[in-house]
């Protein structure tokens, strides 16, 4: 307590970061879920809409492009991405510039769990912020199901 009142930065986002961990696991065992059968769940949804994609981890160095993740959003949702608006991700802007849809889309989502993501986790690919990422899409999939 002291730490955090003194304002340690560390100290308050690895509290943040124990908050946000829970309420993904609490999301993840209200329905039964592991890690692995989100990863699982998303590479079969994508695969309905690309079958070349995939990804073997919330780390995966593909996931920095964004076009994954839209392509997932766009397998849940498709009423949500405008396919010309996904980029190739082959410049650091275009990176950025898909990473800030998906945010924006997955906020717009309403899903049951809560994204604590920034366009900047997406770009560098942090899987404990994939992880909320894509439990959200999933939360609004399952709710739709």
């Amino acid at each position: 307590g002291k730490d955090i009142a003194d304002g340690s930065r560390k100290l308050t986002l690895a509290m943040v970061w124990q908050l946000m961990r829970f309420n993904v696991t609490q999301f993840l065992g209200s329905f039964g879920l592991s890690e692995m059968d989100i990863l699982t769940w998303a590479n079969r949804r994508v695969r309905a809409v690309d079958n070349q994609l995939t990804v073997k981890g919330f780390a995966d160095p593909a996931l920095r492009t964004g076009v994954y993740l839209l392509q997932l959003i766009s397998a849940v949702a498709p009423q949500c991405i405008d396919s010309s608006h996904i980029l190739l991700g082959l410049t650091p802007d275009e990176c950025r510039l898909n990473a800030q849809y998906i945010i924006s889309t997955v906020h717009k989502l309403g899903s049951a769990a809560t994204v604590f993501a920034s366009w900047r986790d997406v770009c560098e690919s942090r899987p404990k912020m994939m992880l909320t990422i894509f439990a959200a899409i999933m939360a609004k999939d399952l709710q739709r199901s």
